[in-house]
């Protein structure tokens, strides 16, 4: 066995890779008399993308509370509750519950339409209740999930 003091290179390739070019939007004012330029209108470009990006943001919400052993009840049925209007609808067959949901979409009192709502649905035959919240209305959000609704659908709006 030999030792060596000089480094072995299996490839023929250089030891060190030669420096890599700017690309070429880098290259835009590197170097030239449009530096000060070009260190202008790129960030103004950012922000000109940014104003065109998509955006949405939340509109509304729906909270859902599924009720056991309820089922049976008859589809689109107008039902009057205190503190709000409510309408039991059909639930989309993927869910497959055994009956109508009962559906409150405005609520003018919710202290009084939840509670009401939560013991009127499984007399009606109603195997679920959703409430839509709209998204600035903070209050109704605490007070559906302090009453054991859970958080099921989310809505948007906005530019894509």
């Amino acid at each position: 066995m030999t030792t060596t003091d000089q480094p072995r290179h299996l490839s023929t390739a250089p030891v060190h890779p030669p420096a890599s070019q700017p690309g070429s939007l880098c290259r835009l004012g590197y170097g030239s008399a449009h530096a000060r330029q070009t260190a202008v209108v790129w960030p103004l470009v950012i922000v000109g993308l940014d104003a065109l990006a998509p955006s949405v943001e939340a509109e509304e919400s729906w909270w859902l509370m599924e009720l056991p052993g309820s089922g049976g009840g008859e589809v689109g049925c107008q039902i009057e509750l205190p503190g709000a209007d409510a309408i039991t609808v059909g639930a989309p067959a993927v869910c497959a519950p055994p009956g109508p949901i009962l559906f409150l979409p405005a609520l003018t009192d919710a202290a009084r339409a939840v509670p009401a709502a939560i013991a009127k649905a499984p007399d009606i035959g109603c195997s679920a209740i959703v409430v839509n919240q709209i998204a600035s209305d903070n209050a109704l959000r605490q007070h559906l999930a302090e009453a054991g609704f859970k958080r099921h659908r989310d809505y948007y709006t906005g530019t894509i």
